[in-house]
């Protein structure tokens, strides 16, 4: 099995595990130190598990977003032996 085959699998599952984990870590660290926009959302007619909802649809779209542009350099690479 070339290098390639073997390691692009990890690679990938390992870019949508980052990607959720920047996403959320940003999220929590953003809303702490520079928005204080929380309460101000707070006071609109969403709810705090909208906001959450919110936060959670996004992590996941960050993070399918960025493995599909992976597989797309896997592919591009010739390294998904399922695929050809």
């Amino acid at each position: 099995m070339p290098y390639l085959d073997y390691i692009a699998p990890a690679l990938l599952r390992n870019a949508g595990d980052m990607a959720a984990a920047f996403e959320s870590a940003w999220a929590d660290h953003g809303q702490d130190r520079v928005g204080q926009d929380i309460p101000g959302l707070l006071n609109t007619p969403l709810g705090a598990t909208d906001l959450l909802a919110g936060d959670l649809m996004w992590i996941a779209f960050r993070a399918t977003l960025l493995s599909l542009l992976f597989v797309a350099v896997i592919i591009l690479l010739s390294a998904a032996p399922l695929l050809s």
